[in-house]
Formats: structure tokens, C-alpha cells, sequence
């Protein structure tokens, strides 16, 4: 697929400063602990981040268009996986926050490419930063499509499904999470998948922090729906 209004001085740019700051040795620890087939240059975060600061600063914000291209062109024709996270990062900065309150049928695309092909944790559990606030900002388009994934046969879908509110605290609709996760309960035949059943975990986790006793009762209610994983990790900080 064709990425004419991709920012190719920005593309460019971005790899030669992922290069200039890769320490070598932290590619193939990295590569291994992630279960990668596409290798790494050896960029932890810290070293992300000081290869796209500077050139975000010059070069950000970009329009609509260019923004999805050059997003899809990072994603497409990486060779190393911090290519791809900073295609994320480019995503989902801050003067980029107004693109994703509106559920554009050419966005929605993108993203659910990059979750479909992406297929692993670190690229969904980043994608959250984009459904959340789509989720939060266009809920008349956003409710239904993530519904339609929650019970969808792609595990990766269902699992972004899943985690869309993992930062709403106070915001969340516990009616909506549950809407998400009981799709992928006993006897679903993806109850065994084990990223779903950490992944409820981790949302039930995160708003016990918020409501402890609805997620408690939520729990004990769905003991033999839940796997022991789950319950576990749903109740991690819940004081007994």
C-alpha cells in the first residue's frame, strides 16, 4: 500500500538517530526477552526517546494524512523493532492528541493493522493509547467496533478489546469492560489463551485501584469463569 504523504526527511531521520544512539550489545538480549523475529538495534526507552526528541521538536505536529502515512510507512518497511515503536510514539505524542478524538474510517485502518500485524504485547498493550481516547471521545463508533473485536477470532483484537480502559479510573463503564471480557471467559475455546487472561487481569487490576469492592464482587461472581491467573492478578492489590 502506497504512503504518498508520508515525512520521509522525518523517516530518515529517525533511523539515523536510532543507529547514531544503539548500543549493540542490548540487541540480542533485547531480542530474546521480546521472542522477536524482526531483531533490535539495542535502544531501551531512555535512548528512544533522545534519538526522536529532537527531530518531533522540528518536525511535529504533522497534518492528518501525512501523520497516518508516515506511521503506516515506520510500521511497514521496518527492519528493526524500534522502528516500529517509534511509528507508536509518533502515534500517540501530544500534539498529535487531537487526531484521536474523532474514529476516522482511514485511522481505524491503520490501527487495526498495526494491532492485526503487530501481534504481540508490547505493540497492543502501546495501542491502548490510541483506543482509549476514541474510545472516550467517540463512543457512538468506538462501542460497537470494540464489541465486534471483544468476540472476534483474532486474539490480539480482543485483547486491545479488553484493555481500551485501562486509564479511565473513575471514567470506566465496568458494564462496558465486562461487555469485553465475557466473550473471552469459560467456555469460550479462548479462555486458555494466556495474553487474554493476563490481559482481563491487568484491566480488572487496574480498576480495583479505583472500585475494589465492584471488581471483589465481579470475581467472586465469575470464580469459575475466571482462570486462577486471573483472579490472581485482578486482585493483586485488593486488601482482603
Amino acid at each position: 500500500m502506497n504512503t504518498p504523504n508520508a515525512d520521509m526527511h522525518l523517516v530518515t531521520g529517525l533511523r539515523e538517530n536510532l543507529r547514531a544512539v544503539a548500543v549493540e550489545d542490548n540487541a540480542a538480549p533485547m531480542q530474546a526477552y521480546m521472542k522477536s523475529e524482526m531483531p533490535f538495534l539495542g535502544c531501551t526507552k531512555p535512548l528512544r526517546v533522545q534519538a526522536c526528541k529532537p527531530l518531533y521538536a522540528k518536525r511535529l505536529p504533522l497534518d492528518f494524512d501525512c501523520l497516518l502515512d508516515t506511521v503506516a510507512h515506520l510500521w511497514r518497511n521496518a527492519t528493526y523493532r524500534e522502528e516500529r515503536y517509534c511509528a507508536l510514539t509518533l502515534l500517540h505524542h501530544k500534539k498529535h492528541a487531537g487526531y484521536l478524538h474523532k474514529a476516522d474510517d482511514r485511522l481505524l485502518a491503520l490501527l487495526e493493522e498495526l494491532v492485526v500485524t503487530g501481534a504481540w504485547w508490547d505493540y497492543v498493550d502501546e495501542m491502548t493509547n490510541s483506543f482509549g481516547p476514541l474510545l472516550a471521545h467517540d463512543a457512538d463508533t468506538m462501542r460497537p467496533l470494540l464489541l465486534q473485536w471483544a468476540a472476534c477470532d483474532n486474539m490480539w483484537k480482543r485483547r486491545t478489546a479488553i484493555l481500551c480502559q485501562l486509564r479511565f479510573k473513575q471514567a470506566t463503564d465496568f458494564a462496558f469492560m465486562q461487555a469485553c471480557i465475557d466473550p473471552s471467559l469459560a467456555p469460550s475455546p479462548m479462555a486458555g489463551e494466556f495474553f487474554l487472561r493476563k490481559g482481563i487481569g491487568w484491566a480488572l487490576r487496574e480498576y480495583a485501584k479505583t472500585k475494589p469492592a465492584a471488581v471483589t464482587d465481579y470475581v467472586l461472581r465469575n470464580e469459575k469463569r475466571l482462570s486462577s491467573l486471573t483472579r490472581r492478578e485482578a486482585l493483586k492489590h485488593v486488601k482482603s
